[in-house]
C-alpha cells in the first residue's frame, strides 16, 4: 500500500523513496533473499550517490562564490 502511494505521488529520486529502497534492501538481506536485496540496495545506493554528487557540486560552487565576496567570510551570518 505505502509503496503504491509513494510511487504515485513522489518523484523517483525523492528522499523517502531512496531511504525506503535502502531499508527494503536491508530487510530482504536479513530474510536471506540475496538477489532481491542486491537489486533494492543498488537502486537506493545509485540514487543516494547521484544526490550526493549533486550536493557536493553545489557546496563547492557556493564555497567558491563565498570566497569571491568583498566581505570577510567570517562576518557573513
Amino acid at each position: 500500500m505505502y509503496s503504491q502511494m509513494y510511487s504515485q505521488t513522489l518523484p523517483p529520486d525523492h528522499g523517502n523513496k531512496v531511504i525506503g529502497r535502502i531499508k527494503l534492501g536491508r530487510t530482504l538481506l536479513r530474510q536471506r533473499k540475496y538477489a532481491e536485496a542486491a537489486v533494492e540496495s543498488q537502486r537506493g545506493f545509485g540514487l543516494v550517490a547521484k544526490q550526493a554528487s549533486l550536493a557536493v557540486s553545489e557546496l563547492n560552487s557556493a564555497r567558491r562564490k563565498r570566497r569571491s565576496l568583498p566581505v570577510a567570510p567570517d562576518r557573513i551570518d
